[in-house]
């Protein structure tokens, strides 16, 4: 007994704030954008919206950036040490929360911002997003990535027969079920929103433009088809029963037959597309 107990307070002893670890990551870290296969990729537009470091899972500091693009980071083996990063093509899409000392990382950082034209889309289509956490205990060396993936989330609307099943009139789509705001801790929250694309239809297929924005939540997006201002068509799932997910840096086109309410969802390669939307 008196063995585990010296044992347990020897453990207790090595991690007190006086002898602990504390160092700098001299080489510092370098915000790099990673492609849905892990590929490193470049992207020369993207401007870094903020460099934070949480520490035990509330606000510390801003870290500054260096001539060379990377950020110098203190660290010890005493705290739970988070650097978040956020970058955006364009800063005037976002409305961005600047922490104070003590903000907790599930604070929202960023949301979409609303005009008198609708809720704004990603016009970059990329929400480059990234959190590192330092591994306590290691001795890291060398410049060390801190990744960024793409948090936006993109989807086109196809249906067809349209006009065969419901007739003439004026079309419109509305899709909705998109997040407005993302954390500094990465989760996704605020209020819903809703868009409509602008569309074509050409031998009774209705194509919308790409909706670009941040992902759905777990209940999925919603799709209407709307004539004449009233709703026509609702689709909630795919044919599988299940919601249609939408989730971070997917690109999906839901494609939907109106003479039998067939429901198909089908995941594309991320692509520039047009972006704009009417008023809702």
């Amino acid at each position: 007994m008196f063995s585990l107990t010296a044992t347990a307070l020897l453990l207790q002893g090595c991690v007190t704030e006086e002898n602990c670890y504390h160092g700098l990551l001299s080489d510092g870290l370098r915000p790099t954008y990673y492609a849905a296969d892990g590929s490193v990729e470049v992207d020369t537009v993207a401007r870094i919206a903020g460099v934070y470091e949480f520490v035990n899972g509330t606000f510390r500091q801003a870290l500054e950036r260096r001539a060379n693009g990377t950020y110098a980071l203190p660290v010890n083996d005493c705290d739970n040490i988070q650097v978040v990063a956020l970058a955006t093509h364009i800063s005037d899409d976002f409305n961005m929360q600047v922490p104070e000392e003590g903000t907790p990382m599930s604070s929202v950082w960023a949301s979409l911002m609303s005009t008198t034209q609708g809720n704004l889309q990603v016009a970059s289509g990329r929400v480059w997003y990234g959190c590192w956490t330092y591994p306590s205990g290691e001795r890291l060396t060398g410049e060390i990535p801190l990744p960024m993936t793409n948090r936006a989330a993109r989807v086109s609307v196809v249906v067809d027969h349209l006009k065969e099943h419901y007739g003439e009139g004026t079309y419109s789509v509305r899709v909705s079920g998109f997040r407005r705001s993302i954390s500094y801790d990465g989760t996704l929250s605020g209020s819903v929103l809703d868009y409509r694309p602008r569309y074509a239809i050409e031998n009774d297929r209705l194509t919308t433009a790409a909706v670009t924005a941040l992902p759905a939540d777990a209940n999925g997006i919603t799709v209407e088809v709307l004539r004449d201002g009233k709703t026509a068509l609702t689709v909630t799932t795919g044919q599988d029963g299940k919601p249609i997910t939408l989730d971070a840096g997917e690109d999906k086109t839901v494609e939907i037959d109106a003479m039998t309410a067939k429901v198909t969802v089908s995941v594309g390669n991320w692509q520039e597309t047009d972006l704009n939307y009417v008023v809702p």
